[in-house]
């Protein structure tokens, strides 16, 4: 694939939350069914907060926003315990749809489209190798749609998002790597995940949860209320029809 001039060649997605895949609501359960022991509950704020970071760095702002008496590795490690039952159960974002050839409307519909047409593509997540590989355990169809993928514990990614380490990582594993960060096109949901790509240098598409403060949305180059709202032809991308 090769673009037109002065637009981006290569194309990064982060993963969950509600982006590709609908992790957001089990999270959500999860985070809840443990602070329910402390009669506290998880905030819209410490959700926002939370989104986008490595896992430690996310428990660690539940724990002090919620003022349980745990560490952040000792709330991590029961919450990953619970996380992992539920993993494998998550669904793509948007509603499936059945015709001769299963596929999906939406997120891996567009994963499939880039692909087929030769986009180079990375996964940039959060997500731990192993969080990341249950994901991953019923979805190999989407794993083939991505090049390379980098976890937040990848040790060369030294930061967590928002800083735009993780990125940068991504982006240097290309084969050949782009000249210039600006022929990188990101999606992103998370403001922390929007703040890292556009210091790496990159443009941003954000898709964001509908909780979430307009605000925190400003730095993102488009916001989209959806994915199957993009046209990927402003990108220099090749268009998709979601008919």
């Amino acid at each position: 694939f090769a673009s037109k001039n002065g637009y981006p060649s290569y194309v990064i997605f982060d993963l969950d939350y509600g982006l590709l895949l609908d992790t957001e609501s089990i999270y959500t359960e999860c985070m809840q069914s443990i602070l329910d022991r402390y009669g506290k509950v998880y905030t819209r704020e410490s959700k926002i907060k939370a989104m986008g970071r490595p896992r430690l760095e996310a428990a660690q702002v539940v724990v002090d926003d919620a003022g349980i008496p745990l560490t952040a590795e000792e709330f991590s490690k029961e919450l990953y315990s619970l996380l992992f039952e539920r993993f494998p159960t998550a669904r793509y974002m948007y509603m499936p749809v059945y015709q001769n050839n299963y596929h999906f409307k939406g997120a891996f519909q567009i994963l499939q489209h880039l692909s087929t047409q030769k986009v180079p593509l990375a996964l940039a997540t959060s997500s731990h190798t192993a969080a990341f590989e249950s994901k991953m355990s019923q979805k190999p169809e989407l794993l083939s749609c991505f090049s390379h993928t980098v976890c937040g514990d990848n040790p060369e990614v030294k930061n967590g998002k928002p800083s735009p380490d993780i990125f940068l990582v991504a982006a240097s594993k290309f084969d050949p790597p782009p000249l210039s960060m600006d022929k990188v096109l990101v999606f992103e949901d998370a403001p922390n995940g929007v703040v890292g790509a556009k210091a790496a240098g990159m443009n941003v598409v954000m898709v964001p949860d509908k909780m979430i403060d307009p605000e925190l949305t400003k730095e993102a180059d488009v916001v989209l209320e959806s994915l199957t709202s993009i046209r990927l032809e402003d990108w220099g991308l090749p268009a998709i029809s979601f008919d």
